[in-house]
């Protein structure tokens, strides 16, 4: 779909969503500055998870962004979404209800070619 229509029905372009991107520079510094403030042979390849609850909150914090954004992105859709629903649910009712027409008239049409040709056994209709 190219354009979505607003209540106004004015159509405006679809917007992908887009968040706003990530800037790592001031993680990365944040990081050199705590490496640079560790202890002399404190930490070695052996030591587990100096940083990686730094990083974590870091990533955690970025992640929460990205959901609120997401968020706020998918309510400025709502409304045209609920609309849609709205309106596939009608176009499903009146679907069914044009297919009990089309059925009813082609009963119609077949008991009026039977009569025509003077048989009596003329198709009836019956609730399934």
């Amino acid at each position: 779909m190219k354009w979505f229509w607003q209540r106004d029905d004015k159509p405006v372009p679809d917007q992908p969503f887009r968040p706003d991107p990530l800037d790592p520079a001031p993680m990365r510094r944040l990081l050199e500055k705590a490496v640079d403030e560790l202890l002399p042979a404190a930490v070695d390849e052996a030591t587990p998870d100096v940083l990686d609850g730094l990083v974590d909150r870091y990533t955690e914090v970025q992640l929460a962004r990205l959901i609120k954004a997401w968020a706020e992105y998918q309510h400025e859709l709502m409304p045209d979404l609920v609309d849609a629903h709205a309106e596939l649910a009608y176009e499903q009712v009146m679907y069914e209800a044009d297919e009990r027409d089309l059925l009813e008239l082609r009963l119609a049409r077949e008991a009026a070619h039977a009569r025509l040709r003077g048989r009596d056994d003329i198709p009836r209709h019956t609730e399934e």
